[in-house]
């Protein structure tokens, strides 16, 4: 019978066992340790429809098939929680009487009534769930299915006979602890070894590629050789040609840029000279303003400021070199300070 364990896992007192324990394991049947799990994702709960997959256990339908297979209405599914159990009768490849995985990867989903679904009452989980990846359960299974007989795949396994299948299982959990400890340290050595054999192959295999690459490089490098060697002077005279051209073209942008330099230097310099020009005609009538006020008593700093329609405060501001005054009204203080001169 294909996939069995070479362990029968019938042994009481299993040959190698952890120090500190010796009690004989015990035979009981499943349903002395789990409950069967029949809720229904009545209210749509969850949208997630999960599927068995053998490798990979408990995982969403629609990654694994890239589409929506389930219905879109799952009401109907059974409701399956984080850490509980499922039961796949369909078989696969190295599974022959199917598969049973804890759903580790979701809160929780939504799963067909064709799987047998469980929770624990009992023993350690992690455990369990590698007893049941063991596969020395399968005796069982093959002891209540029919030869051969099989639904669409599914192997006829009675629920209530899956149930009352016997597991000879150590009752100490402290024990179980122990053992998934040390199954998960060897399922963990024995994913680095993969993963070290994995990259070897690939490295060798890049080898190989590189190796084939650079004799067809040198191949291919030989037939074009004599072609290179007869176009070698026309590509000289190209690359001398389009080395002219480049410098010429850097030739240009640099007087280009020159040019472009020294006539933001003259703007940068007019407008310098129109500021001085400006502030030292600011500065002229400033002094005429004051010229004036001291050729005539009789009128203020507020007085002018008011004759020009601006508030002292803004006479004041532009008498000490914080404002400006618009053209029209430098226009006209300039009209009032000629007349006051002239008196």
């Amino acid at each position: 019978m294909a996939n069995v364990s070479s362990s029968n896992g019938l042994e009481k007192y299993p040959k190698l066992r952890f120090e500190g324990f010796s009690e004989p394991w015990e035979r009981i049947k499943l349903s002395d340790f789990v409950s069967r799990v029949t809720r229904k994702n009545s209210d749509n709960q969850t949208d997630i429809p999960l599927t068995i997959s053998s490798k990979d256990g408990l995982i969403n339908q629609n990654e694994f098939f890239s589409k929506q297979v389930a219905s879109k209405d799952m009401s109907g599914y059974y409701l399956l929680q984080r850490g509980e159990f499922a039961y796949n009768k369909s078989y696969s490849v190295g599974f022959d009487f199917g598969s049973i995985k804890r759903l580790e990867k979701y809160d929780q989903g939504a799963l067909s009534t064709l799987y047998i679904c469980f929770a624990l009452n009992r023993f350690d989980s992690d455990f369990i769930k590698h007893y049941f990846d063991s596969l020395k359960w399968y005796r069982e299974i093959y002891m209540i299915s029919a030869e051969g007989a099989r639904n669409h795949g599914l192997l006829n396994v009675p629920t209530e006979d899956f149930f009352a299948t016997l597991h000879t299982l150590p009752m100490d959990t402290a024990e179980q602890r122990k053992i998934a400890e040390e199954k998960k340290r060897q399922a963990e050595i024995k994913k680095q070894k993969e993963l070290a054999e994995k990259k070897r192959l690939l490295e060798e295999a890049k080898k190989r590629d590189a190796e084939l690459a650079l004799k067809r490089k040198q191949e291919e490098e030989e037939k074009k050789r004599l072609e290179e060697e007869k176009l070698k002077a026309e590509a000289e005279k190209k690359r001398v040609e389009e080395e002219k051209k480049r410098k010429a073209e850097q030739e240009k942008k640099r007087i280009e840029e020159e040019k472009r330099k020294a006539e933001e230097k003259k703007r940068l310099e007019e407008e310098q000279k129109k500021k001085a020009l400006e502030k030292a005609k600011q500065e002229e009538l400033r002094k005429q303003v004051k010229l004036a006020k001291a050729h005539n008593d009789d009128w203020s700093y507020k007085q002018m400021g008011e004759a020009i329609d601006i508030t002292p405060h803004a006479f004041y501001n532009w008498l000490h070199g914080y404002y400006k005054l618009s053209g029209k009204k430098e226009g006209e203080l300039r009209s009032l300070i000629n007349d006051l001169l002239e008196e």
